[in-house]
């Protein structure tokens, strides 16, 4: 169903964009604390360009794993339960940096009905950002329901891109002037988070649905301290404080109206996302950490 098939796409993307800075959400403390963010224009020119070595820098590669639990629902729905798993990897791949994510998730019906989603995402994002390769497959109940696999490239910021995809079918579509990939994105809500901005508005292709590319709206608030038990081996090296960003997600063609879903997450210094909720409006999903492994860096 469609409303399935959109919320599948929510959760990987959220995996895949948030990956890199990671950060904790929180729906109980940040929909309290943080408007929801408002259709923007598709460009927001930043104050000063972002050092993207230095910020680069300061995140930790990593594996990490999520356990995943509902929020909420609300009453009359379909969906009554929800659990799962989440794996996610951000590594040097020397020439670029890699994403690994996969993501086992079970819904239960009122009406008795459960339907487990596996969907497995790989890509690869060359380090000066213009360079993107994609897989995607998902299965439902064990039957491959989806594959997409592909490559974008950007020609410049300025002039945009273009997106070949080879599955399902041969198909290319034109990226925007503004456009940028995942890591790239995570860059730029660093900058923010670093030089005090409350707004982020980009264009993100990721590869991760054909309803590529999306215009993310980010209200980023205040500074968070470190969870009390957090340590090194837990929730890696390095910065630890954490800043409430919510994100809308909206279609290019739609951008007056409800975004297709809503992630609101803490953005913790050091790159490890230690929690995200992901709210679909009829119910919200928290992905919370429970393993963490450093990545040494690799011999290039």
């Amino acid at each position: 169903m469609q409303g399935d098939h959109v919320r599948r796409n929510a959760l990987s993307r959220s995996a895949r964009v948030l990956l890199v800075v990671g950060g904790a959400l929180g729906v109980a403390v940040l929909l309290a604390a943080l408007p929801a963010p408002a259709p923007p224009s598709p460009q927001t020119a930043a104050a000063e360009a972002p050092d993207i070595d230095a910020l680069l820098g300061a995140m930790v590669p990593h594996h990490a794993l999520y356990d995943m639990t509902m929020l909420r629902v609300r009453p009359g729905r379909g969906v009554v339960g929800v659990s799962g798993r989440m794996y996610m990897e951000w590594a040097d791949a020397c020439d670029g940096w890699r994403i690994e994510q996969r993501i086992v998730m079970r819904l239960s019906h009122g009406d008795g009905n459960e339907l487990t989603t596996d969907s497995y995402f790989k890509s690869w994002e060359s380090k000066d950002g213009t360079q993107l390769r994609f897989d995607l497959k998902t299965q439902r109940d064990g039957t491959l329901e989806e594959e997409l696999s592909g490559n974008a490239r950007l020609r410049s910021e300025a002039e945009g891109g273009i997106a070949t995809y080879r599955k399902p079918g041969t198909k290319e579509v034109e990226l925007p002037p503004g456009t940028v990939f995942p890591t790239a994105h995570t860059v730029l809500i660093a900058h923010a988070i670093k030089s005090g901005s409350s707004f982020l508005s980009r264009v993100i292709f990721d590869g991760g649905s054909e309803d590529n590319p999306l215009l993310i709206s980010a209200a980023i608030g205040g500074q968070l301290p470190p969870l009390e038990n957090a340590t090194d081996a837990t929730h890696g090296p390095g910065e630890r404080n954490a800043w409430p960003v919510a994100m809308a997600f909206y279609k290019l063609d739609d951008l007056e109206g409800l975004p297709l879903y809503e992630i609101t997450i803490h953005f913790q210094g050091n790159g490890v996302a230690r929690r995200m909720d992901l709210d679909y409006g009829e119910f919200a999903v928290r992905a919370r950490l429970v393993g963490f492994e450093r990545i040494p860096a690799p011999k290039c």
